[in-house]
This record gives structure tokens, sequence and C-alpha cells, in this order.
């Protein structure tokens, strides 16, 4: 006897004769990402939900980011800008008169680096911005003039997931007291703590 599947009912392999009925499918549901699928034989049915996304460009379903994405919170009396993803961390990712009300910024999700002068741009973030978070699940390098000219930065916090801090990175980050973390570095470029 062959076995009954989803479709075919049990059927003797010599004669052909049928025994049963076939079980049916078992079907999971259908997900952001993926269509109706049968946990039995794989077979899908109809197409994926697709992601509804809020305006953090977050899903409401699944909770997957698309992208970058941000939100404020108050962390003790002061403004925590917290950027999360699912890519690198790019320039204007943030629009700027979110960024340069923060005074700590904390970077988290599964960013897979941060691009060069990414905060520099913003040009007064360097009069708020005293504390920088960038969680273990953070990873890749810090790219160069990343962080450069924060001048109010003091204290620096940098997950296991970052590999390298490129040149200029916290340069001329006058106030800076100190770096937690790094465990995970094996590159530090040139001039990465010039004048700080």
């Amino acid at each position: 006897w062959n076995s009954a599947t989803c479709t075919k009912a049990k059927t003797c392999s010599v004669c052909g004769e049928i025994e049963g009925d076939a079980l049916g499918h078992k079907w999971d549901g259908a997900t952001c990402t993926k269509a109706k699928t049968c946990s039995v034989c794989g077979k899908t049915e109809g197409e994926p939900l697709g992601h509804d996304l809020d305006e953090t460009k977050t899903c409401k379903r699944c909770g997957e980011v698309d992208g970058i994405a941000y939100y404020v919170e108050d962390l003790n009396g002061k403004t925590n800008l917290v950027i999360y993803g699912n890519r690198t961390l790019k320039q204007f990712d943030v629009p700027s008169d979110v960024v340069e009300s923060a005074q700590i910024i904390t970077i988290k999700g599964n960013i897979t680096g941060i691009e060069y002068d990414c905060f520099f741009t913003y040009k007064s973030l360097g009069e708020n911005v005293q504390f920088l978070v960038i969680e273990d699940t953070v990873t890749g390098k810090i790219g160069r003039n990343a962080f450069l000219e924060m001048r109010n930065l003091e204290k620096v916090t940098i997950g296991s997931g970052i590999t390298e801090i490129g040149f200029g990175a916290f340069e001329k980050c006058s106030s800076l007291e100190s770096v937690n973390g790094c465990a995970s570095v094996k590159k530090v470029e040139d001039a990465a703590f010039n004048y700080c």
C-alpha cells in the first residue's frame, strides 16, 4: 500500500485498489510574506497578505520593518530617538527635525552598518545629543565621519555586532568621556577619535 496523501487515498501499489479517503490539506494561514500553505505537502493557495505598515514603517501584523523606522520616547526626562530597521542606516533616513531634538540616540534592530556622514549632515545635532547607544543586534561598520562634531556627546556604548569604526567616525566629539563595549571591534581607522 502507498500511504494516503493530501489529494489521494491509500492505494495498492500492485492492483491500484483504493482504501479510505485522501487526507485533505492541513492549511497554515497566509502570512505577510507567504501564501496559505499545506503543512503536509507544501502546496500553496492564494497570495501572501502583504505588510500592513503603520506610520513608523512597521507591519501591524508581523512587526517587520520596511527599511528604517524610528520613534521618539521620554527616557528619564531626556528625548530618546530610537532608530531600528533591517538595512544600512544612511543619511536622511530620519527627518532632521526629529534627529535634532534628540538628547539620546539608540540604534537597534537588524541594522547592517551606519553609513559615512550619517549624522554629521544634521547641523545642529552636535548641540543636543549627549548619549549614543548602538545595541548588539546592529552589525558591521560605523562609517567615516558618521558622528563627526557631536560636540556634546559624552558617552557612547558600542554593541558586540560592530566590527569596524571608520575614519573620523567620532572626530571632534570634544565632550566625549567614555566609549563602552567595542568587544568585537577588529579595526579602528585613523582619526576615529581625533580631538576628543
